[in-house]
C-alpha cells in the first residue's frame, strides 16, 4: 500500500469509527451524503502532486500530520468579546462564530428579520426542504477529494438564507477561530448560503487563531445567488506559520445576478483556496479579486475556475501576490466558455512581485473557449519592485525601507480598492500595512504601535 493510500485509509478508518458520533451531532439530511462521499475518497485517494490541480502544492503532508481529529461532542465555551482584543478583526457587522468546527454564537442573529443566520446542523432540522434542495448539490460534482472528505466528516458550520427582495442593514461576519492551545486540531467546516431573487448580501469570512499550535482547517462553502440578486463575499485569512488551511467555495449565479469575491491571505503556513463560479443565467456578472502576502516558508495557492454556462455574461479576475524570503505563491486560473455562451466577456490577470532570489511564483492562467463570439483575455506577470520608482522616491528624501513599503502597498491597494464596504476596506488596509512592515504579530489595539512611525 503506498503512502497516498495510507493517508486516505486513516481518514476512512476514522469515519468508520466515529460515524455514530457524527450522526449524533448533525442531521439526517447531512448524514445522507456521508457514505457516498467517503466512498469517493476511498476510490480516488487524497490528491498529491501527480494530480494536475495540485501539481505545485503537496498537501499530502497536511493530512499525514499528527492532528487531533476527535469529534466535538462537548460544547465550546468561549467569551466572544475577549477574542477581539488583539488581531481578530471586529467589524460593524452581525457576528457568527465558529470555534473548533462548531457554531458557538450564544445569542440569536437577526431574530426579528426574515433573514436566517444560524448553525448548519440547526438549519438542516428547521428548514429540511430548503436545505435538501441545495446542500451538497454543487460540492458533489467536484473532482477534489478534499471536498468529499469534508462532506463525509463535517457536522457544523454556518447557514445563511436571504429571502426574495430582502436586504440586511450590515454585513454578516463569520469568524472561524482556532482556540485550543493544548491540541493540534483538524476541523471540517461546512457553510451553506442562499441568496434568493432580488436580494442583497454582504458576507465576510475570517480565519483566525488564538493558538500557535499546528492545526488544519478544511472548509467547503456552497453559495446560490438568484436572479437579479447581489452578493459581495470576502475571505480574510490571518493565522500563523503552523496553520494549514484548505478552502473550497462554490458559487452558482442566475440571470442578471452580480457576485464579487475578495480573497485576502495575510498570514498562514499553507493556504489553498479553490474558487468555482458558475454563471448559469444570462446577464450574470462575476468578479474575483485576490491578494496574498507571503514570506518566510509560507505558501499560498489560489485556484479559480470560472464557468460561463450562458450567453451575455461577464467575468473579471485580478489576483496579486507579494512574495518575500523563501515564500511560494501559486495561481491557477481557468475560464471555461461553453458553446452556447455567446457574447461572453471574460478577463483574467495575475500580477506578482518577487522580493528575493529564493521566493517563487508558479502561475498558470488558462482560457478554454468553445464559443466564437466572445471577448476574452488572460495574462500574468512576475517581476521585482520598479528600480526607477525607488530611485525617484529616494531622490526626494524617502529612505529605502519606506520607499519599498510604499511601492508594495500601492501594488496591493489596487485589489483592496475593489472592496465596497468601507469598514472592511479600512481594516484590511491597516492589516496589510502592518503585514508588509512585518508587525502583524503586534496587538493592533495595544498602546505601542510601531506603525505609527511610518509615513502612511
Amino acid at each position: 500500500m503506498n503512502s497516498k493510500t495510507d493517508i486516505s485509509s486513516r481518514y476512512i478508518d476514522f469515519y468508520k469509527q466515529h460515524s455514530s458520533e457524527l450522526t449524533q451531532l448533525s442531521s439526517a439530511v447531512i448524514d445522507r451524503h456521508r457514505a457516498k462521499a467517503i466512498d469517493w475518497v476511498k476510490h480516488n485517494g487524497l490528491p498529491d502532486t501527480h494530480n494536475e490541480a495540485y501539481k505545485y502544492t503537496d498537501i499530502s503532508k497536511v493530512f499525514d500530520h499528527s492532528l487531533d481529529m476527535t469529534i466535538g461532542l462537548k460544547p465550546v465555551d468561549i467569551d466572544v468579546e475577549s477574542i477581539f482584543k488583539c488581531d481578530v478583526l471586529r467589524l460593524d457587522a452581525h457576528l457568527a462564530l465558529i470555534a473548533k468546527g462548531q457554531f458557538v454564537s450564544k445569542s440569536p442573529i437577526l431574530q426579528d428579520s426574515p433573514v436566517v443566520v444560524c448553525s448548519l446542523k440547526a438549519a438542516a432540522t428547521k428548514y429540511p426542504e430548503l436545505f435538501e434542495k441545495y446542500y451538497n448539490t454543487l460540492a458533489a460534482q467536484s473532482d477534489d477529494a478534499t471536498v468529499h472528505l469534508n462532506t463525509a466528516l463535517t457536522y457544523d458550520g454556518v447557514f445563511v438564507y436571504v429571502p426574495q427582495k430582502q436586504q440586511i442593514d450590515k454585513p454578516i461576519q463569520v469568524v472561524n477561530l482556532q482556540i485550543d492551545g493544548q491540541h493540534n486540531n483538524a476541523v471540517q467546516i461546512r457553510n451553506l448560503v442562499i441568496v434568493e431573487e432580488q436580494a442583497e448580501l454582504k458576507l465576510v469570512f475570517c480565519d483566525d487563531s488564538l493558538t500557535s499550535n499546528p492545526h488544519f482547517s478544511s472548509s467547503v462553502t456552497e453559495i446560490f445567488v438568484g436572479a437579479n440578486a447581489k452578493l459581495e463575499v470576502s475571505k480574510l485569512q490571518n493565522e500563523h506559520n503552523e496553520s494549514q488551511n484548505i478552502s473550497s467555495t462554490f458559487i452558482e449565479q442566475k440571470t442578471d445576478s452580480t457576485v464579487t469575491s475578495h480573497q485576502i491571505a495575510l498570514l498562514g503556513g499553507l493556504i489553498r483556496n479553490n474558487l468555482y463560479m458558475t454563471l448559469d443565467g444570462t446577464g450574470a456578472q462575476a468578479n474575483a479579486y485576490g491578494l496574498s502576502l507571503i514570506d518566510k516558508h509560507q505558501k499560498v495557492d489560489n485556484r479559480t475556475f470560472i464557468h460561463h454556462a450562458q450567453a451575455h455574461c461577464e467575468s473579471h479576475q485580478l489576483y496579486k501576490n507579494i512574495i518575500d524570503d523563501s515564500g511560494v505563491g501559486v495561481f491557477s486560473g481557468t475560464v471555461l466558455v461553453d458553446k452556447k455562451a455567446q457574447k461572453t466577456n471574460a478577463y483574467q490577470s495575475n500580477k506578482n512581485i518577487i522580493l528575493t532570489n529564493t521566493a517563487k511564483m508558479n502561475t498558470k492562467p488558462q482560457l478554454i473557449i468553445y464559443a466564437d463570439d466572445v471577448k476574452c483575455s488572460h495574462g500574468a506577470t512576475v517581476g521585482q519592485l520598479d528600480e526607477n520608482a525607488l530611485f525617484y522616491m529616494r531622490a526626494r528624501g524617502i529612505d529605502e525601507k519606506d520607499a519599498k513599503m510604499l511601492l508594495m502597498y500601492a501594488f496591493a491597494d489596487d485589489v483592496i480598492n475593489k472592496m465596497s464596504i468601507a469598514s472592511i476596506k479600512e481594516n484590511i488596509e491597516d492589516l496589510v500595512r502592518r503585514r508588509l512592515s512585518g508587525e502583524l504579530s503586534l496587538c493592533r489595539n495595544c498602546t505601542t504601535r510601531i506603525l505609527e512611525n511610518f509615513i502612511f
